[in-house]
């Protein structure tokens, strides 16, 4: 496999992972094991936090460094991170209430929300950095995603 192509696969392998977390979590919620629903969401929430933190410290600034890129779409990817975060909050808050109904639709609205801004991610920002991160530099690039640690400038 390429240098290119690991980037690119890191960044889908997360996105995979993330899915499968909230499809573990739903299976949880609708068997109304709230005890494995808040386990489940506390690994997701912590799966979601690096993978944001990763993307916010190594890949937004990489691409802000880009020619020719407007400093909208990193600040509408950031803002979409907080979305994200306070939707995990409201799931975890119905699993505390155990609600399953709503937190499953809560659920839902997350699962909805993480796949259109995922899509905008594999759209406009990661073609963007993978083709302009020089070879030697992307396996480095990859360590510090999955790190979340800061790329020298």
């Amino acid at each position: 496999m390429n240098a290119q192509r690991s980037i690119q696969q890191y960044l889908d392998d997360q996105h995979g992972l993330l899915g499968l977390g909230l499809d573990a979590l739903a299976r949880s919620l609708v068997a109304r094991d709230f005890f494995d629903a808040g386990q489940r969401l506390a690994g997701f929430g912590a799966h979601l936090r690096r993978y944001v933190r990763g993307e916010e410290r190594v890949l937004f600034p990489v691409y802000a460094r880009l020619p020719a890129v407007r400093a909208e779409p990193i600040a509408r990817m950031r803002e979409e991170h907080g979305h994200l975060r306070a939707m995990v909050a409201t799931v975890a808050a119905l699993i505390e209430r155990k609600d399953a109904e709503r937190g499953l639709a809560a659920l839902g609205a997350l699962d909805s929300v993480l796949v259109v801004h995922s899509l905008k991610e594999d759209w406009l920002i990661y073609p963007a950095v993978v083709d302009a991160v020089p070879t030697p530099e992307q396996d480095a690039l990859v360590r510090a995603l999955r790190d979340g640690t800061r790329l020298a400038a």
